[in-house]
């Protein structure tokens, strides 16, 4: 699997729901390619996903054949091929579990999901030591989570049928409320526990966990 940007294979005109994020947005932010054999150089780009297609992934089990072209039998059913099942099942891994060290990043300031490099006046921030990146504290998720509603962002709310009109701005309180942002940057030790009660995450240090003094202080970085 490759992930890249790419304008390739989407068709701007192609209707849509009112829900799609388009090609270099929310759950479509990246492209991804595929291939069953990566030296003969013939890959192949999975195409753009809508939010019902991840809502069905998360319910859906199901041993891929390798074909994107195969019909996906499962109860319930998945209306398209296992091309659009694979890459939604790849997005919600790629959102999920993309991490960075704590502290190289920082939230921009005044916005809820951008976030920049830590920089100082020296430069940007030291990236921790090994030991300190033991730690499941030390790791932070880097992607934005995917809603229950299957997109990154929300909608924005429309009145409902009814004869007392609700401000707008308190529909969005109730929508997120109900779906709530997962915060960016969010240390992964506060992630819940995967079927058995186990953490979702387990940190192993693997070689020598020696600490070294540089040959020349001067040069140490």
């Amino acid at each position: 699997m490759a992930e890249g940007t790419s304008d390739a294979g989407f068709d701007a005109e192609k209707e849509r729901p009112e829900d799609f994020e388009k090609r270099g947005e929310g759950i479509n932010t990246f492209a991804y390619w595929v291939t069953n054999a990566p030296e003969s150089g013939n890959w192949s780009l999975l195409p753009d996903i809508e939010p019902v297609d991840i809502k069905t992934s998360r319910i859906t089990k199901l041993v891929f054949s390798g074909n994107l072209d195969a019909k996906v039998f499962t109860n319930p059913y998945f209306f398209k091929t296992e091309s659009y099942l694979l890459r939604a099942q790849i997005c919600r891994i790629a959102h999920s579990t993309t991490l960075v060290p704590l502290g190289v990043y920082k939230m921009q300031e005044e916005s809820q999901f951008d976030i920049e490099l830590n920089e100082t006046e020296d430069g940007p921030v030291k990236i921790p030591s090994t030991s300190e990146m033991s730690k499941r504290e030390a790791w932070g998720h880097y992607s934005r989570g995917v809603l229950k509603c299957g997109r990154i962002n929300h909608l924005e709310p429309t009145q409902p049928d009814a004869e007392v009109e609700i401000d707008i701005e308190e529909l969005k309180k109730i929508q997120e409320k109900s779906d709530s942002y997962c915060a960016r940057l969010g240390t992964i030790a506060n992630d819940g526990c995967v079927k058995g009660g186990l953490p979702a995450w387990q940190i192993r240090t693997i070689g020598d966990t020696n600490s070294y003094a540089s040959a020349n202080p001067l040069h140490a970085n």
